[in-house]
């Protein structure tokens, strides 16, 4: 080597880059087959961030030379920096071929290398030799534990890692990897443990603050979790782990905004991370941005064209956004690269049945229970999807929920002890939901508040709500207790419910998403409740001691449909808070017209063929009337289609359906203004929407079902004092219907004392609900403390 060529090299090791790349450059100008200033050059290229330079200058370098060996190892690392793993791999595997003694360290190289480009198996069996040779080398162990990370088996990584913090107690990678490894094989305590060593060893490494961070937001401790992630912003604002974790941990608490800023500098900070883009994706999707959450889940699927987890991101963004055929069609794809998922599966039934599609959706539901009958979440969507069928055996409805129930919940005779069986005390009452938020639900729920007499309860709202807003606050306003318990793990919300040494528990979900179920089957508290206004059905749990029901919904000798006892109000199971700010109710939109209009402003998973026969059978018997459709769904112009196919099929010309899609709910309640009659789905009824048909001054016609659901309905309108519109069959269906049609003065008298009548039902009487509400619970604390 030259004097030149020396010189160069020191001033690269001395860290002054530039001035070695001058000199390797004046070394090749005089010697062009000076190979080893152009290895020189070739590092330098590196270390300035020009990869294809560099790789296209080592590629000079002599293979009959003996720094050959050391050119392929730079490359190696040059396509390791541009993600290009499998050139990495063949450039290792060239040194290795050109150096026929190769040391341990470049065979570790090589075995890291293949982990990267995804060849674990090799990978594995190339550390596999190594350990054969020196069993306790650090490194070999350590890469031993990323070689079983990288394939998901964390609990073999972890052990992996603690065999190598066992020789270096000091390796703050291995403690940041076996914080990682636990987190990720749900041992909280352990990640957290982990965490916390790696940031007191170096206490400004970025990665150490962001896995602790992960860990603890794992371990449900999040206000140390932020902490973490805050001090990782600070030591690196330029750092996308950093800001990823930030962004989840903020989605979580609902502080979605902030997310969706944090999420979107990891995405500039990172362009090449598929994760953080899926992530980004879900937040703009929270925050209602459905058009950017395309482009995010867009880029992540280009990123990574084989990735299922994408491609359903992608779905869903589209979903929500209206596209419901594209949707599917992601949705599909995504089955293709990883079938049988259970999360895929139930979008795509969800969104099946979106497409009216019932039967499809149903069998996807079973499909997914069936190559994954160990998944909660993919057997309570069958649940829920067994509800909206529209050929339900109610018999089978409640054994599936009781095979549910036994399958996924805890042992049906544990039983806390009560903290004082005193009967007069005030009773501690927790009231479970996602809902606590601007759902339609809270017309609802509003009742539940106002139980009666206040000073015997103290309520606590345990808020499944990712999205807190203004009725959020409203709703936190009324209760003596609050715990946000959105993102807490099975185990954090056990133990805030057990903080809060609750009396009487009450779900307000059922099995719909997002539900805490299966911590009820863990008998929480000594008194567990059912709420009937969310799901309308038997949830299946034995440790569920009772649900609210009225005798419309489940008249005397159904007890057999329920796994919990029914306890009936004396009026219907619910009532109806109206909105404070409903315009007022419009004139006759028949008199005006002449003609009579039906509509309905109910999801599209509600509509089947039995109910489109039903309507076209309606309009039949009604000359000149039409049919007016609302729903968010109905955006899609090819569902538009499809359904006026469907009337089409039934004799009902296209002119005559109006199909209407998604708007503000001033807009859609404004429908109402065009609506003479509303027609209630089957057997899937309306609640919500059915209530806001009548106060907007329209009769509703129903059909009378055979369990809960079915029935909602039928209790709701004769609730408002009109069960003369609820027949117990199709045919008296279409003729009460027809009948209402027929006579468009007594309409327009009907739309006129509708409101007035409803208000002072006992539908509307909140109040009432709520000392009926209070009485019954009462009842259950005294039954228990006899017990």
């Amino acid at each position: 080597m030259d004097t030149l060529t020396r010189q160069a090299f020191a001033f690269l090791d001395a860290g002054m880059t530039d001035r070695a790349g001058d000199m390797f450059r004046q070394s090749i100008a005089g010697d062009p087959a000076n190979n080893a200033a152009r290895l020189g050059l070739g590092i330098v290229l590196i270390r300035l961030g020009r990869y294809d330079e560099a790789v296209e200058q080592l590629g000079t370098v002599d293979p009959e030379d003996a720094r050959y060996a050391e050119a392929r190892i730079a490359s190696a690392e040059a396509y390791a920096r541009q993600g290009d793993h499998a050139a990495e791999v063949a450039a290792l595997n060239d040194a290795i071929t050109h150096h026929p003694a190769a040391p341990l360290a470049l065979r570790l190289k090589h075995a890291s290398a293949l982990r990267r480009a995804g060849s674990f198996d090799e990978a594995e069996a190339v550390i596999t030799v190594l350990l054969g040779i020196a069993a306790r080398d650090v490194n070999l162990l350590y890469e031993h534990g990323m070689i079983a990370m990288d394939r998901g088996q964390y609990e073999q990584a972890a052990d992996r890692f603690r065999s190598a913090l066992a020789l270096n107690p000091d390796l703050t990678e291995g403690w940041v990897n076996l914080c990682i490894a636990a987190k990720n094989s749900y041992q909280p305590d352990i990640a957290v443990e982990a965490g916390r060593r790696a940031v007191q060893i170096e206490p400004d490494m970025v990665l150490a603050h962001v896995a602790l961070g992960n860990a603890l937001r794992a371990a449900d401790r999040r206000p140390e979790a932020l902490a973490e992630f805050l001090t990782a912003v600070t030591l690196a604002p330029d750092n996308a782990e950093a800001q990823m974790g930030r962004g989840l941990l903020l989605m979580e608490t609902g502080q979605i905004p902030e997310a969706v800023q944090a999420l979107t500098k990891a995405s500039e900070l990172s362009t090449k991370q598929p994760r953080i883009f899926n992530n980004l994706s879900v937040a703009l999707r929270y925050n209602r941005q459905f058009d950017a959450a395309i482009v995010a889940a867009e880029r992540a699927v280009d990123l990574v064209p084989a990735s299922a987890d994408s491609h359903n991101n992608l779905a869903n963004a589209l979903r929500d956004a209206g596209r419901l055929f594209e949707a599917e069609v992601a949705y599909r794809r995504s089955l293709a690269l990883r079938p049988g998922h259970a999360p895929v599966m139930g979008n795509l039934a969800n969104l099946l049945r979106d497409l009216i599609e019932p039967d499809a959706a149903l069998e996807m539901n079973r499909a997914a229970v069936a190559a994954n009958p160990d998944d909660e979440v993919a057997g309570t969507k069958l649940l829920f999807g067994l509800c909206q069928h529209p050929e339900i055996d109610p018999e089978e409805l409640v054994r599936e929920h009781r095979r549910w129930a036994e399958r996924f919940c805890a042992d049906p005779e544990a039983r806390p002890a009560t903290q004082d069986r005193d009967a007069d005390r005030v009773i501690r009452v927790g009231l479970v939901s996602p809902d606590f938020r601007a759902h339609s639900l809270r017309y609802f729920m509003e009742g539940l508040f106002r139980l009666q007499p206040r000073a015997r309860f103290h309520l606590t709202g345990f808020a499944e709500v990712v999205r807190p807003d203004a009725e959020t606050n409203r709703i936190r306003g009324l209760m003596d207790n609050w715990v946000n318990t959105s993102g807490l793990s099975q185990r954090g919300f056990s133990a805030a419910v057990e903080q809060a040494r609750i009396d009487i528990l009450i779900d307000l979900a059922g099995h719909t998403a997002n539900n805490r179920l299966n911590s009820f089957g863990d008998r929480l508290a000594p008194v567990q409740v059912e709420w009937g206004g969310g799901y309308a059905c038997t949830t299946g749990l034995s440790q569920m001691d009772a649900i609210l029901v009225d005798r419309v919904v489940a008249p005397p000798g159904d007890e057999a449909l329920f796994t919990e006892r029914p306890v009936y109000l004396p009026g219907c199971f619910t009532s109806y808070h109206p909105p404070a700010n409903a315009p007022g109710v419009s004139p006759s939109p028949a008199m005006s017209r002449g003609y009579v209009t039906f509509g309905s402003i109910s999801r599209s998973s509600k509509l089947n063929l039995s109910v489109i026969r039903a309507w076209s059978d309606i309009l039949k018997r009604t000359a000149g009337s039409r049919l007016v459709l609302r729903d968010r769904n109905l955006g899609d112009t090819r569902l538009q289609e499809k359904l006026r196919c469907f009337f089409e099929a039934e004799g009902i010309s296209r002119d005559r359906i109006d199909l209407l899609g998604p708007a503000s709910h001033e807009v859609t309640m404004a429908t109402y203004d065009g609506i003479d009659i509303a027609l209630d789905p089957f057997p899937n009824s309306g609640g919500i929407t059915l209530c806001e048909a009548m106060w907007h001054g329209a009769p509703v016609v129903a059909l009378r079902g055979n369990f809960f659901l079915a029935r909602v309905g039928a209790s709701l309108i004769g609730g408002a004092g009109y069960p003369e519109w609820v027949s117990d069959d199709v045919p008296g269906y279409v003729e009460t219907a027809a009948v209402l049609a027929a006579d468009i003065p007594a309409l327009a008298e009907i739309r006129t004392g509708l409101r007035p009548a409803m208000a002072g039902s006992d539908l509307c009487d909140v109040d009432g609900y709520g000392a009926a509400f209070g009485s019954a619970l009462l009842q259950l604390w005294e039954d228990y403390c006899a017990d």
